[in-house]
């Protein structure tokens, strides 16, 4: 068994002292040399998979869900139109229960 000696009263213990290193640089990726033909294989083998992300949805569903948010953003900007033309101010409230569309949709446009 060990025996610790206390320490004497004289001394003091001195504050340690914390020196920061610099960060080291994180590596620089190289580029890899690829031939063109592994470039050919591997760009057929993406586009061969019919499940992927891109391919998931047709440009016509995009366009028409694009479409559809034209419409909605019309329609509540010109309900804030309305909203200013009554009340002096866009500040729609976040519960106003005249038209709650509007109240969310204002409350995400702030973001």
């Amino acid at each position: 068994m060990r025996r610790v000696s206390p320490r004497s009263p004289s001394k003091k213990a001195e504050p340690v002292k914390v020196t920061r290193t610099a960060k080291a640089a994180k590596p620089s990726a190289k580029p890899t040399k690829i031939n063109s033909a592994s470039k050919k294989v591997a760009k057929s083998k993406r586009t061969a998979q019919p499940h992927s992300k891109k391919n998931r949805f047709s440009q016509a569903v995009l366009d028409a869900n694009a479409g559809k948010a034209f419409v909605h953003w019309e329609q509540c900007f010109s309900d804030l139109q309305d909203f200013k033309k009554v009340h002096g101010h866009c500040l729609v409230p976040k519960r106003f229960k005249e038209n709650q569309t509007l109240a969310y949709w204002v409350q995400r446009n702030r973001r």
